[in-house]
């Protein structure tokens, strides 16, 4: 609980990440992916500087995002859905 009185809940980088399949991906503009990259970055950087503790796992989006990988899922289903998201590589 804060100082305040109120409740703090946890945030995730899921609860402020942003997924695209293959599909929505591939509309975007070059310029529009790039924006994508740097937003998630900065979302992921600003949810490890708050989280008290060591670091969680970096998510897949990221290391994507990381080693210049298109970071999309490889397909629109369970997207949105709490299910798993599985990503597709430039070696898949």
């Amino acid at each position: 609980m804060a100082a305040d009185g109120s409740v703090q809940a946890l945030v995730t980088f899921d609860d402020v990440a942003i997924y695209f399949c293959k599909e929505e991906w591939a509309e975007l503009a070059e310029w529009q992916k790039e924006l994508y990259r740097d937003v998630m970055r900065d979302n992921y950087e600003a949810v490890i500087s708050v989280v008290p503790g060591p670091a969680a796992t970096k998510p897949a989006l990221i290391w994507l995002i990381e080693q210049e990988e298109e970071p999309c899922a490889r397909t629109c289903q369970n997207l949105g859905e709490g299910g798993s998201v599985k990503y597709i590589s430039s070696d898949q």
